[in-house]
């Protein structure tokens, strides 16, 4: 019994330094995302400076992408994000994608948050994924398909809205100047349409 007070101050221990040791990794323009995200372990930050990034991208480690505060940042080629664990977002970064128009595929990961994605984003792709959250972003268009709770889009701004197998989705104050597809989607609360053709 007495031994046990300083097995959990340890595993305490242990835990913080765990938290402590994450590092946040910096890339500037003309650098290779990539190269970063390689070197990046579970838990670590990469962050974009502002500027424009031709390389395309894959994660596929629990790490978090960001932009610094106040400054544009353009991804010109194909982000893939896929196999995370832990909720991952994206905010504030233009993904425009190959000159083919994709621009991002999420695919067997738990929680997928995107904010504030400005205009010139291209197409985006969920796949197999737990949970999405969309708000406020200007993209090409959106396809989910496979989630296995919730998608929620808000105040968006979208070339199409394409929902196939999920439990329940919900979308409101978005703009679509496309279609809206919707395949064996159990509930469905749509508000606040703008059909733009």
């Amino acid at each position: 019994m007495k031994n046990m007070k300083p097995m959990a101050l340890a595993a305490m221990i242990l835990s913080l330094a765990g938290n402590a040791l994450s590092e946040t990794l910096y890339v500037l323009p003309g650098d290779n995302i990539q190269s970063t995200v390689d070197l990046a372990e579970a838990g670590d930050t990469v962050v974009l400076l502002g500027g424009e990034y031709l390389n395309d991208v894959s994660i596929t480690k629990n790490i978090k992408l960001k932009k610094v505060f106040g400054e544009t940042v353009r991804l010109t080629g194909d982000l893939a994000v896929s196999g995370l664990t832990e909720p991952f977002e994206i905010n504030g970064i233009i993904l425009q994608g190959d000159e083919s128009g994709g621009a991002v595929t999420f695919t067997d990961c738990k929680a997928i948050t995107l904010a504030n994605l400005p205009e010139g984003t291209g197409s985006i792709t969920f796949t197999t994924i737990e949970t999405v959250t969309v708000t406020n972003i200007k993209t090409g268009s959106i396809t989910f398909t496979d989630i296995e709770k919730t998608v929620v889009v808000t105040s968006s701004e979208t070339g199409g809205l394409n929902f196939t197998r999920m439990e329940e989705a919900t979308v409101t104050g978005t703009k679509i100047s496309g279609s809206m597809g919707l395949n064996d989607v159990k509930t469905i609360t749509i508000s606040t349409i703008f059909e733009q053709r």
